[in-house]
């Protein structure tokens, strides 16, 4: 468990930069304000999770082939860690976008046939707290046959 917090602020301080004076970036995690997931989940069967996320500013980009590229996940045992990853450019023409302007990112999650618990609890990125502590919004799935 501490090593998923270990990676998920390690990946936060992360940047990156390409060899190009034109072109600087950074990768930030971006918090999951609202999650809709499936009610529970059947072994064999694929579901679709919606997250919802705002972006600060024109700088950041989410995007990827199938929302790849967009996503941190780690499985552990019954357990996912996702987080919404964001390139930011580091651009001086960065507008602020409004609060209110959700945006949102699907992935699709597939129950392995073969299974050994009753249920998921799926961990999405919430930002941190005034503790600079990592926060996550749980949600529990169960398994159903």
């Amino acid at each position: 468990m501490k090593k998923i917090f270990v990676l998920l602020l390690l990946l936060i301080a992360v940047s990156c930069s390409i060899d190009n004076d034109t072109v600087d970036y950074t990768v930030e995690f971006l918090p999951v304000e609202r999650v809709i997931v499936p009610e529970s989940v059947t072994p064999g069967e694929t579901y679709t999770f919606t997250l919802y996320y705002h972006k600060p500013t024109t700088c950041y980009y989410v995007g990827g082939t199938n929302n790849v590229n967009s996503l941190y996940y780690y499985p552990e045992e019954n357990e996912r860690t996702i987080a919404i990853q964001a390139t930011v450019l580091q651009a001086g023409s960065c507008q602020a976008i409004d609060a209110a302007a959700q945006e949102m990112l699907t992935f699709n999650f597939q129950c392995p046939l073969q299974y050994d618990v009753t249920e998921y609890v799926f961990k999405f990125y919430k930002g941190e707290d005034a503790a600079s502590n990592t926060t996550f919004l749980e949600m529990t799935v169960p398994v159903v046959q």
